[in-house]
């Protein structure tokens, strides 16, 4: 999770992490620590309510995705010859999301064919611009824009900011969607299938397939959302001797197939491997790059 300043969401500093969300209408600020062996402490340090503690146990546990027991997961990955060696590996490894869906949507346009450098760069103007804040000993610690004040955006500003000109008119069509109550995360949540919920993902302007499983990846814990054609993905794929082109579907569709009601899992160790291996390129390529 620590991108040093890059990451303005939140701060990692000592082993713990301090980040700031709005709760209701209301900013809250708190801090993650590790107390004893696998038990995290929440310590809110501005915003407390009797009941807040409550909320952000919530918040956190879908983070950080705390509740999953890797077991299932460890046991299918122990018999892939091509995978076995990730289990010891990574063994704890648990995905990373991304609680705020109308967040995660606006970072999946954000970082559209650029580097992944300069889309943590957009996002940080975005934020500062546009997002509230909490002052708490001298330091600033920055909230994501609500669809109300992104949608409010002066397009002249954003492109100031170096966004183009089509991001601009997506961000501002989803901020819309969102504010107008025609989007909302009830609303995909309710939705039968993870079929239905890529097509009403689809449905927005400036999501395509690679951003929509991205999202259902990240903010709704699909189990089995695999984001085809990352280029993260790809080299990880390449790595393991799975495939020797990206074109290769068929192998890359058959080699996840065992993994049902795990690839998304199977995903990020991928792309953990790949990290690990220092062979993460900073370059966009294939429409997108992978994002831990």
């Amino acid at each position: 999770m620590d991108r040093g300043y890059d990451e303005c969401l939140y701060t990692i500093e000592n082993s713990t992490i301090t980040k700031a969300l709005t709760v209701g209408d209301k900013p809250v600020l708190f801090r993650i620590s590790s107390v004893r062996h696998s038990k995290l402490q929440i310590d809110v340090l501005s915003g407390y309510s009797p009941k807040i503690i409550t909320v952000l146990g919530l918040y956190v546990s879908k983070w950080l995705d705390l509740d999953r027991d890797l077991a299932p997961f460890y046991k299918k990955l122990g018999r892939s010859n091509a995978c076995a060696e990730l289990t010891e590996k990574y063994k704890g490894l648990h995905l990373i999301n991304i609680p705020n869906l109308f967040e995660s949507i606006c970072w999946s346009i954000i970082g559209q064919q650029i580097n992944l450098s300069f889309a943590y760069k957009l996002k940080r103007r975005l934020v500062e611009k546009y997002g509230t804040s909490v002052q708490h000993q001298g330091k600033t610690h920055l909230i994501f824009p609500t669809p109300k004040s992104l949608q409010d955006a002066v397009p002249a500003d954003l492109k100031i900011m170096q966004f183009s000109k089509q991001k601009i008119n997506y961000l501002l069509t989803v901020a819309n969607a969102f504010n107008t109550g025609q989007f909302s995360a009830d609303h995909l949540e309710q939705l039968p299938t993870m079929k239905a919920r890529q097509a009403k993902l689809l449905s927005l302007k400036g999501i395509g397939i690679w951003s929509a499983n991205y999202v259902l990846m990240k903010s709704l814990n699909e189990p089995d959302s695999i984001p085809f054609g990352d280029a993260g993905l790809n080299k990880a794929l390449k790595r393991l001797g799975i495939i020797k082109d990206r074109k290769e579907v068929q192998k890359i569709e058959a080699f996840f197939r065992p993994f049902a009601g795990w690839q998304s899992y199977l995903t990020l160790y991928l792309w953990r491997h790949l990290y690990g291996q220092g062979l993460v390129s900073n370059k966009k390529h294939e429409g997108q790059t992978s994002r831990q």
